[in-house]
This record gives structure tokens, sequence and C-alpha cells, in this order.
């Protein structure tokens, strides 16, 4: 039987166990670690976490003390797009493919194109003409990069 503790409902909408996870989720990532911070049992707390992450009210937490904790430390995804394509450029000048292919990982991460579920459109892409180049001047670097390491 549930405790007290595990029912009532927080502001947020979650009981307070479920809080406690949005809250050590967001300190390092670790799903099965934040539950077991939390105070899920060690022996469930992967599944825990894989269940907790799917709830939506759960996520929306989480989302939210990540924007406040970015905001608190002056980071935005604007601006760890700019500081990883910062990156990049200086890998390709220093000749450092695999720095470079480390910082557009990282970029998708950000935009989540690193997973399945992506928005995709049929409405073509628009890019200015140096935009463009660009990108096939990327996808000439990593095809080298493939070919090289392949």
């Amino acid at each position: 039987m549930p405790s007290i503790k595990d029912t009532v409902i927080t502001p947020q909408g979650l009981n307070p166990k479920r809080l406690a996870f949005c809250r050590e989720y967001v300190a390092d990532s670790n799903g099965t670690q934040a539950a077991i911070r939390a105070g899920y049992s060690e022996n469930t707390a992967q599944e825990q976490a894989s269940q907790l992450l799917s709830i939506l009210m759960v996520q929306q937490e989480i989302a939210r003390l990540m924007d406040e904790l970015g905001a608190k430390m002056g980071w935005s995804v604007e601006r760890s797009q700019m500081e990883l394509l910062a990156t990049r450029q200086r890998a390709v000048t220093l000749k450092q493919p695999s720095a470079e292919v480390s910082a557009l990982v990282a970029v998708n991460r950000i935009y989540g194109l690193d997973k399945d579920n992506h928005v995709t459109t049929d409405k073509p892409a628009v890019f200015t003409e140096a935009e463009r180049e660009e990108l096939i001047a990327d996808s000439q670097r990593l095809t080298s990069l493939k070919l090289r390491t392949g």
C-alpha cells in the first residue's frame, strides 16, 4: 500500500517522490541513479526511471527545471549551439575530425535529431547560397572522414 507521502500531489501535479525524481534527474540525466536518490528501490530503479520518463507531467517538470537551471546559469539552447558550432569550426581549422564529428553530434542532440522520432516535413528546406555551400562542404568532409576511417 502506498504511503501518504506517495499520494500527496504537489502544485506541479506530481507526488513528492516523482518530484524528487525530476529534481535528481536534472542533476545528471541518469534516470536509474535519479530514481535511487529519489527513494525508489535499487532493484527496480531502471524500470521505474523508464516509466517515469514516459509520463508527460514528469517530462514537463524536468523541462521546467532544466529551463530554470539554464536561466540561473545564463545558459540556453542557443548559447549551447553557438559554443558547439564554434568548437566545430576550431576542430575544422585544427584538422581534428573526431572533434568536429563530436561537435556535430552534440548540436544534433540539442535538436533531438539523434532520435528516430524527429519531425520531418514535405516542404523543401530554404537555404541561402552560403548555407547551401557550407552544407555541401560539410557533407563532403564527413564523407571523406567515413572513407578514411571506414
